[in-house]
């Protein structure tokens, strides 16, 4: 194992896509291939499962992935601090994450106030799952995210940022979205879609679902992954939808869905978090953006 196949399989990880991490990291596609395969072979599991036309880690690979970028963190810090002609100099770019709600009205509007007072620095938004935004920030390319649930590593520092509020809904001619108000009974033995990436990987939404009603269990019958793929879903009248309001907004203010009004009146909220390195010290821009995100929270 070397360092330069860990670079390519955290490449791989992270776009789920060889043509992808090839580009990335300006080595051709059939070399990414064969170091992937070799990293296979010594380890004797299969890491990667093809998926269409892109890969999907195993468990072994997402296991593999944690270490690896564990492994590469302090590379990219020395990298990093090399290529800086001083501590706290203002670069030109910045590289934040979100996870989609955050990223759909929240950091959007927070960035166009941070253009305004820097207008010659490049920013970039990524926007994935809090898992994967962690590693991300582990492995020095973003430097700050806000994320749905607190960090697991103990080398990542927390900040509570904002109450994250969802919606149940569907579409206007389902029989539920005919109603002033829906009896929350109604709404958690309809079949219920949400996202998520199955039973064993239980998120925000279904927690939420869970602690409404201490007797009836919601009906959840579909998970997707994606929030534009959980839309269509509902759109298409296969259930009665829960998510981020941020999300399904323009939908709703469209008309394209319906939000549902509970009775009684149930405020569905979680808690979303400001997430960065805590041994290492921000950028000079993103402590201005840190900032401006602190002073959002007001």
């Amino acid at each position: 194992m070397t360092f330069k196949q860990l670079r390519i399989f955290s490449a791989a990880a992270r776009f789920g896509n060889i043509t992808r991490a090839s580009q990335e990291l300006h080595v051709s596609q059939p070399a990414v291939s064969k170091q992937l395969k070799l990293l296979e072979e010594e380890y004797q599991t299969r890491l990667f499962l093809r998926v269409g036309r892109g890969v999907e880690l195993t468990d072994a690979g997402r296991a593999f992935l944690r270490n690896a970028n564990a492994l590469l963190a302090p590379l990219e810090d020395l990298k990093q601090n090399l290529s800086e002609p001083r501590l706290g100099a203002k670069a030109n770019h910045l590289a934040i994450g979100g996870s989609h709600g955050s990223s759909a009205l929240f950091l959007p509007k927070l960035l166009f106030a941070f253009r305004k007072t820097h207008p010659h620095v490049a920013v970039t938004l990524r926007t994935n799952q809090t898992s994967v935004l962690e590693q991300l920030i582990l492995s020095s390319q973003l430097e700050l995210a806000v994320v749905s649930r607190q960090p697991r590593s103990p080398n990542l520092a927390a900040e509570s940022c904002r109450e994250e509020k969802f919606v149940a809904f569907c579409r206007p001619n389902h029989p539920l979205g005919k109603k002033r108000l829906v009896a929350l009974p109604e709404v958690l033995q309809s079949p219920l879609v949400i996202r998520g990436g199955g039973k064993r990987n239980r998120g925000t939404t279904e927690t939420l679902l869970n602690e409404l009603d201490p007797v009836i269990r919601p009906n959840i019958v579909m998970r997707a992954e994606s929030p534009v793929a959980l839309k269509s879903i509902v759109q298409n009248g296969m259930g009665v939808g829960v998510i981020l309001e941020d999300l399904v907004y323009a939908d709703i203010r469209d008309g394209k869905l319906k939000a549902l009004r509970l009775s009684p009146a149930i405020k569905l909220v979680a808690r979303s978090f400001l997430i960065y390195r805590s041994e290492r010290q921000l950028s000079a821009n993103a402590q201005d953006f840190l900032a401006l995100l602190r002073r959002s929270r007001g």
